[in-house]
């Protein structure tokens, strides 16, 4: 879709734009910061919102139609952030976005989430000599921890047995997480084949971590392990 139409496909909604901006790091979705026609109130803060990110999602990989991607993730990642943003989760300095507005049929997803307009991704600073040279030591150190401690709140919160709704609705991710599976431990092997020496050293150990995560992808999504299973943040992965 070209972005035209897209602008086109929002003129309607409360989240109308007036410009596209495409950004970088989208895998699975075409991902740009929306800049809205009229500036809305934001929940909790005194600046109204005068930006959105747009998730455009489609049902394969973009620019790779080849590349099949099922479209159920659009109602999951809709019902995961939903549900972290009603959770204790939302008091910490990590920040969860709001999802704001979400379009579903069986061709396409449009899904208007909350921007953080002012913040840069980690990965961007560390490629960056100028952004990194201004990133103290003490920065990187209290950032990985805060990451570090809002995934351990959120295993916490996820085990609690009032959120066994929460596990059986991100639980049932069987396209995604079949994805997850293909891109990490369907494709190391593969990828140590230009590493001959350590393939070489490790193989028997590799191909039994390979098939330990097979068994452990048909318990998850033949539902073998239970409702009360533990949920780790990959569970909640995308694509982004």
């Amino acid at each position: 879709m070209e972005e035209q139409d897209l602008l086109q496909q929002l003129e309607n909604t409360a989240f109308a734009c007036s410009s596209l901006i495409r950004l970088s790091g989208g895998s699975a979705n075409y991902v740009y910061r929306g800049i809205l026609m009229h500036a809305m109130p934001t929940r909790g803060d005194d600046r109204d919102m005068e930006s959105v990110i747009v998730k455009y999602s489609l049902g394969h990989v973009p620019g790779n139609a080849k590349f099949k991607l099922d479209l159920s993730r659009c109602s999951v990642e809709n019902t995961v952030l939903e549900y972290l943003n009603q959770s204790s989760l939302v008091t910490m300095k990590i920040k969860v976005p709001a999802m704001h507005f979400l379009a579903l049929n069986a061709h396409r997803g449009i899904a208007i989430q909350q921007d953080f307009r002012h913040s840069t991704d980690i990965a961007s600073i560390v490629r960056s000599t100028e952004l990194s040279g201004l990133w103290t030591q003490s920065q990187a150190f209290y950032t990985s921890q805060e990451v570090g401690n809002w995934l351990s709140h959120f295993h916490e919160w996820a085990s609690e047995p009032e959120q066994a709704g929460f596990r059986s609705k991100v639980g049932c991710n069987g396209p995604m997480q079949r994805l997850k599976h293909k891109v990490t431990y369907g494709a190391f092997t593969d990828v140590l084949k230009n590493f001959h020496d350590i393939r070489e050293k490790n193989f028997v150990v590799l191909e039994r971590v390979k098939e330990r995560a097979e068994l452990e992808l048909h318990d998850l999504i033949s539902g073998k392990d239970g409702p009360d299973r533990g949920m780790i943040h990959g569970d909640c992965w995308m694509g982004k």
